[in-house]
């Protein structure tokens, strides 16, 4: 027989993924100005939903390293840890600024591990 489920979750994570923030016109049916506002809802949202903590899936930015500044204040409205991967638009930087990313975001290193409730979760 099946074990009866448990009636509360080990976690309550966020998700949060593509913001691809610039301070540009949009193209097509991108609206890269935009997500900075989408982002301060998202936190709003989830600040209100008692999460364990977030996980931003990569690309916060788009372009430019001086998004990362915008990006990272908004970052701090939320009230839980947020990990960050990173992805393939956090790079789309001048190679001088590449090394800088993961101070911007206060990461430990491109890859790292967190534990959670004797559970590891590796983020790289």
């Amino acid at each position: 027989m099946y074990k009866e489920r448990q009636e509360k979750p080990l976690w309550k994570i966020g998700l949060i993924a593509d913001l691809q923030y610039a301070d540009i016109e949009p193209v097509g049916v991108r609206f890269f100005r935009e997500s900075i506002q989408k982002l301060t809802d998202a936190a709003r949202i989830m600040n209100s939903e008692n999460l364990d903590f977030v996980v931003n899936l990569g690309d916060l930015v788009d372009r430019n390293y001086i998004s990362f500044q915008k990006v990272s204040e908004v970052l701090k409205l939320f009230n839980m840890p947020v990990y960050t991967v990173l992805g393939n638009h956090d790079f789309e930087i001048d190679d001088i600024h590449k090394p800088e990313i993961i101070n911007r975001y206060g990461l430990p290193d491109f890859y790292y591990d967190v534990e959670k409730n004797n559970w590891r979760f590796v983020f790289s």
